[in-house]
């Protein structure tokens, strides 16, 4: 656990030294168009959700290069149907282990195209390269003991659950408006698939996007 959050932090801010550096990079070069920093937030798959953190630099040749992290949080794949979580109940307080869940930790290197509307609206599709990290389970039948006393019961679930966390290379496609408000913010929809042999997921996000516009200047 300790490894995976020092991981996380440390692409955390090998992406914020990137957006610095690249930020003040734009304001010298005139081949760049663009550049800022990006949050969102969406679905995953139809039972999960993500968050998202990166950087991207939109080029005169409206060509596009982009760095992102994100975790995502999804039901576990391959789950039998009549999979039943363990329960229990302490006096009169239930609780319950829930469905298994897959948590991906994803970085993303893509590159695209950039598309102006007009001078607050723009449209961009990229694909690329993502490294994902999660767990490849396998379910076993088991039989289910249920424990009681005085203070209330127990059972356990009827599948054993054994998993195997996995680093794999993975593809990654993305399109997505943002409308400028102003000219260092922006906020937009978007759409995403991310394809991998431990949980492929499409999904939808809303992003806001910090950094120099440079609006209605291309």
């Amino acid at each position: 656990m300790k490894l995976f959050v020092t991981l996380k932090f440390a692409v955390c801010t090998m992406i914020c030294s990137f957006s610095f550096q690249l930020l003040t990079y734009a304001q010298e070069e005139s081949f760049i168009s663009k550049v800022w920093v990006e949050g969102s937030a969406g679905s995953a798959g139809k039972d999960g959700a993500f968050t998202k953190f990166g950087v991207q630099t939109v080029f005169k040749d409206k060509w596009i290069g982009s760095i992102s992290y994100y975790y995502a949080s999804m039901n576990l794949k391959g789950t039998p149907a009549d999979y039943k979580p363990s329960e229990e109940l302490f006096l009169i307080f239930p609780a319950s282990s829930g469905t298994p869940r897959q948590r991906l930790n994803v970085t993303n290197f893509m590159v695209g195209r950039f598309f102006k509307y007009d001078e607050s609206v723009f449209f961009s599709g990229s694909a690329g390269l993502s490294i994902v990290k999660g767990d490849k389970a396998t379910f076993t039948p088991q039989p289910v003991i249920t424990t009681t006393d005085w203070l209330g019961y127990s059972s356990t679930s009827n599948y054993k659950v054994n998993t195997v966390h996995r680093t794999v290379a993975g593809g990654v496609i993305e399109a997505d408006m943002l409308w400028a408000f102003c000219p260092f913010a922006a906020i937009g929809p978007g759409v995403y698939a991310n394809i991998n042999s431990i949980q492929s997921h499409v999904g939808f996000e809303w992003k806001i996007v910090l950094g120099w516009m440079h609006k209605g200047r291309d």
